[in-house]
């Protein structure tokens, strides 16, 4: 009789409908579990986004942050997904009308080292960022670089992307393994709160009432992605050259029997990839604190850290006797076996790239810039490949500068000029060791090799600080705040994007229904299999 009972109660629970619901979701469970936990992938990446700043009411650049689509091609079905694309595949693409379809997001895999790229590679990289910056999208627009991490993201959102016909999508869309990207950012970061400030340095003469002349070079960098644009020429050769310029003038300074009459400013400034705002503070500042000191000239320095030659530009040619045209001839005496080429550009502030001198040109304030470059468009000014510079060239053009200068303001003989106006002397005013290689490559190291975005407080603070740290040991150095920016600068950041493998979210769909329709049928079955159960049982005890 006992074995009877617990009979009967075991057949009582097998008969139970929750048994088999039970039973269903504990394999169903095991089953998707096991599977994920098998395919389980998980990459991550330091991404880079695209510029984002406001000048005139117009936004530039993308006004998303956050990614948390799945990844596909650039050709793939990307209603609402996240396209991964390597940067050669966006060549000669319709970029504007890519950016207005409905994706969620874009990444653009880019070279893990610019320097290995050819030519003809770097010119079509270049054509790319200068497409892009002009880009005004709603999408989150990220960068990251080539890595093994990258290739297999790649290659996998490639191999997700080749089905042709519908039912192969279909059924890919069911059962691939499909990356899913999320970024760590939630929100859009509040415009910059913080004031840029100019760094400036100066030397007084041995006359008070003597004149004045400025050299200076802005400091901060800027391309299409902000914090990927080192900034090695354009204008971290400025910003050496200044430093290695002060060095080498102060010994003449600290000496009674070789100090110049004439007083020096070196002036870092802000904000100079966007309308040289740092000059126009400094400008205003100069015109109020020294109206009583006459400036001579201002002499920017931008981009000389590659090439041959040295190109002086000018908003027109300099007057025969003036001090730009001294200027050039001392410089085209100084420069044994190089090319000083003038160049002429009228003033206008409005274009889309224009000189730093310009701005003291318009307040008819004597200023020329000193680059390597022939025109201000040059996108290699805001350029992510601007990653190295030439040690020698820079360290040339610095001599170069510094013995112009020397031989213009110091009491020396005349020399001698030629009809072309070329100033002529074999002689120098400095030893050979009096400008350092050695020490522009520790300049190079400190100042050069590092993004200096506006968009990026912590950049910008560390140097200015490390410029204020350098300069103070030579004069004494001071920071202007540049107040009143034009250009309103979103933050940016590097982004941490994690690409995890999961089944998509359609088969998570498929799946649900699957398991419903067999829980349906279970439960009926369950249903039917109780009055069988009940008939054999029956029969059963009959028999005892």
């Amino acid at each position: 009789y006992h074995s009877g009972n617990m009979q009967e109660d075991l057949l009582e629970a097998f008969r139970a409908p929750l048994f088999f619901v039970y039973m269903s979701m504990l394999l169903s469970f095991c089953m998707v579990s096991g599977a994920e936990l098998g395919d389980r992938v998980e990459l991550e990446f330091q991404a880079y986004r695209l510029q984002q700043y406001e000048v005139s009411g117009s936004i530039i650049g993308s006004k998303s942050f956050r990614i948390l689509y799945e990844a596909v091609g650039i050709d793939a079905n990307a209603l609402r997904k996240s396209v991964v694309v390597s940067w050669r595949d966006l060549m000669n693409r319709d970029l504007d009308g890519l950016f207005k379809t409905a994706v969620g997001s874009m990444i653009i895999v880019l070279p893990a080292d610019f320097a290995d790229l050819s030519p003809a590679e770097r010119k079509q990289l270049l054509d790319l960022e200068t497409a892009l910056s002009m880009v005004q999208t709603e999408l989150a627009v990220y960068a990251i670089k080539w890595s093994e991490a990258a290739a297999a993201l790649l290659s996998d959102v490639s191999a997700t992307s080749t089905a042709s016909t519908g039912t192969q999508k279909l059924v890919q869309a069911i059962s691939a393994n499909t990356f899913q990207l999320s970024s760590t950012t939630t929100s859009i970061p509040a415009s910059i709160p913080f004031t840029p400030k100019n760094v400036v340095v100066r030397l007084a003469g041995g006359i008070p009432t003597a004149s004045t002349i400025v050299f200076l070079a802005h400091y901060d960098t800027h391309s299409a992605f902000p914090d990927l644009g080192v900034g090695s020429d354009s204008n971290g050769s400025g910003m050496v050259a200044l430093l290695e310029l002060l060095s080498v003038f102060k010994r003449f300074y600290d000496s009674a029997a070789t100090k110049p009459n004439n007083h020096m400013i070196f002036a870092w400034t802000a904000a100079g990839k966007h309308n040289y705002q740092g000059s126009a503070a400094f400008l205003a500042e100069m015109q109020e604190k020294y109206a009583d000191d006459k400036v001579d000239l201002v002499v920017c320095l931008d981009t000389i850290g590659n090439g041959k030659a040295l190109n002086v530009h000018l908003s027109k040619i300099p007057s025969s006797g003036t001090v730009s045209d001294r200027f050039v001839s001392h410089l085209r005496a100084a420069a044994h076996n190089q090319t000083i080429d003038v160049v002429a550009k009228k003033i206008n502030m409005q274009l889309p790239f224009s000189w730093e001198h310009e701005r003291f040109n318009a307040k008819r304030q004597a200023a020329l810039t000193l680059s390597g470059l022939s025109v201000p468009s040059e996108i290699s000014r805001r350029s992510i490949s601007d990653s190295s510079l030439d040690s020698s060239v820079l360290t040339r053009n610095i001599r170069t500068i510094a013995e112009a200068t020397l031989s213009m303001i110091l009491p020396l003989p005349e020399r001698a000029s030629h009809k072309d106006e070329r100033v002529t002397s074999d002689s120098t005013l400095l030893s050979p060791e009096a400008v350092s290689m050695k020490r522009v490559n520790l300049l190079i190291s400190r100042f050069a090799s590092r993004p200096r975005p506006l968009s990026s407080q912590s950049a910008t603070e560390e140097t200015v600080a490390n410029l204020m740290a350098y300069a103070s040991s030579y004069g004494h150095a001071r920071v202007q705040p540049v107040t009143n920016l034009e250009t309103v600068v979103v933050p940016s950041n590097v982004e941490r994007i994690v690409a995890e493998k999961t089944k998509p979210a359609i088969f998570d769909l498929f799946l649900a229904a699957g398991i419903a329709v067999y829980l349906a049928a279970f439960t009926k079955i369950a249903s039917c299999s109780q009055v069988i159960l009940d008939r054999s049982l029956t029969t059963l005890r009959k028999g005892y």
